[in-house]
């Protein structure tokens, strides 16, 4: 995903309520350029908030002001990594290293990690990434040792761990939610469940773990308007109309097109992903589009010209519209893509998150 960084126009010393912030920082290995402390609004868009050089001994510091609590990461020159924190009011240190395991160097190349200390919000986040890390850390080797046996025994004795591991990592994070339900770090971490495609249902349990305070967070409120949208558009509901610019600069709307079934896929050029599934897509649509099938692809490029290049690179045939803003990604409460929705005739929605053999049974069953 792209990241824009430029520097925020308007100073929070001119607005009410802002808060002071410094984070010293300790970098390993790096002795010139620049530390960066970017703020996250939007999900793909960032704010440069404040800038810091580094030192000969690796040593930086950030400083500047905020209105609440920010989602942020430290970024540095040269390096790819970013490193999140949730930021308020007060002091920071910043420890970044390459990590290790075993006493041995784990990642190569550019790869860092961070220990940021400071703040309670901070110190509860880290907890939950803590948490992930640690359970990280075991699958990867784990699943260097499946793959490299051929022992079926050996196997099952992995693939036991493998759930072990996500059982105590399931029981220590649901500790952990319940010990700070009312947590900004703790909405906030739920919250990314929220946007991982999980079911309403699942997002609803998720969402009554939070306390009331918890629930009033920025990242409360948008879980519980997650679900409200999820809601919405989910099997058996009408789809809601939109309509949206197609390659030929006409406008496209949804219930405008006629068919036995429609087939909203939401992609991006950028998603891997999604153009990964594209030749499993172009083979559903050359099979069932002769018999009622058509497919709205709904791009989510913020480059026009990125879009309709990789509508021509992977030659897909079907009706196409862009979705630059994110609103009708937003209208049906899609957070990740690739993401497809299936309609019948009148609109209403049949199925959804259908790919590969998925689809094609689907379409099979309800076409052939």
């Amino acid at each position: 995903m792209k990241k824009i960084l430029f520097i925020t126009a308007v100073s929070c010393s001119l607005l009410a309520g802002c808060n002071s912030f410094t984070i010293n920082g300790t970098i390993e290995g790096v002795t010139e350029g620049n530390a960066y402390l970017v703020a996250y609004n939007e999900p793909r868009t960032g704010d440069t908030i404040a800038v810091a050089p580094i030192s000969a001994k690796g040593k930086f510091s950030l400083t500047g002001k905020i209105k609440d609590i920010q989602l942020s990461a430290i970024r540095v020159d040269g390096k790819t990594d970013i490193f999140p924190l949730l930021l308020e009011k007060g002091t920071y240190t910043a420890t970044i290293t390459t990590p290790l395991a075993n006493g041995e160097r784990t990642r190569p190349g550019n790869s860092l990690v961070a220990n940021i200390e400071g703040g309670a919000v901070q110190q509860v986040y880290k907890q939950f990434n803590d948490i992930m890390q640690e359970l990280s850390f075991k699958y990867q080797g784990l699943q260097t040792a499946y793959f490299s046996t051929t022992d079926p025994t050996r196997k099952d004795s992995i693939e036991r761990l493998f759930y072990e591991y996500q059982k105590e990592f399931e029981t220590r994070e649901l500790d952990l939610v319940k010990a700070n339900p009312d947590s900004y770090a703790t909405a906030f971490h739920l919250y990314n469940y929220a946007i991982q495609g999980l079911s309403v249902d699942d997002i609803k349990e998720k969402y009554d773990l939070l306390g009331a305070k918890g629930k009033t967070t920025k990242y409360g409120k948008q879980i519980e308007e997650q679900i409200q949208l999820m809601e919405n558009v989910s099997v058996g509901r009408s789809a809601p109309d939109f309509k949206l610019v197609t390659p030929g600069e006409d406008s496209l709307s949804l219930h405008g097109v006629n068919a036995k079934l429609k087939l909203i896929d939401f992609w991006a050029s950028w998603c891997g992903p999604c153009r990964a599934e594209n030749p499993n897509v172009l083979e559903a649509y050359a099979t069932y589009q002769p018999k009622g099938l058509e497919i709205i692809g709904i791009s989510l490029d913020t480059d026009r010209k990125a879009w309709l290049k990789a509508v021509t690179e992977d030659q897909l045939p079907w009706k196409h519209c862009f979705d630059p803003t994110g609103k009708v990604a937003k209208l049906y409460g899609v957070s990740t893509i690739p993401h497809t929705i299936l309609l019948d005739e009148n609109n209403k929605i049949i199925a959804k998150n259908l790919r590969g053999d998925a689809l094609k049974e689907k379409l099979s069953e309800l076409l052939d």
